[in-house]
């Protein structure tokens, strides 16, 4: 008894990766004044704008947006003597990267 099978094969063009890597927050230091500048590792070639999020009741916000290439950026109008949460994400044409892990920082 003979047995036929089909097959198919099947390959897909694509083009240049758009995978983004995660950035790594290093370091949040309080300047005075409600400031905080959030520091980070650049890990992606690709990006357009890192974006760095607060955690405001809960809720991670937008707190600001950057240029590509940079690492770092101050927050400012932030309440002295409050804890205030920071991450950081990488953002570009795929899209946005898994967030940084959160840091802590007491405002002064």
């Amino acid at each position: 008894m003979d047995y036929f099978r089909n097959t198919a094969a099947a390959t897909t063009q694509t083009g240049p990766s758009t995978t983004i890597a995660a950035p790594q927050i290093t370091s949040a230091p309080s300047l005075g004044g409600g400031k905080v500048m959030v520091r980070w590792i650049d890990n992606s070639t690709n990006e357009s704008q890192f974006v760095v999020e607060r955690m405001v009741n809960g809720v991670w916000q937008a707190a600001a947006a950057t240029a590509p290439n940079t690492t770092s950026t101050t927050v400012t109008g932030l309440k002295a003597g409050s804890v205030a949460t920071f991450r950081v994400k990488a953002v570009g044409s795929g899209g946005q990267t898994a967030a940084s892990t959160a840091m802590n920082v007491t405002v002064r």
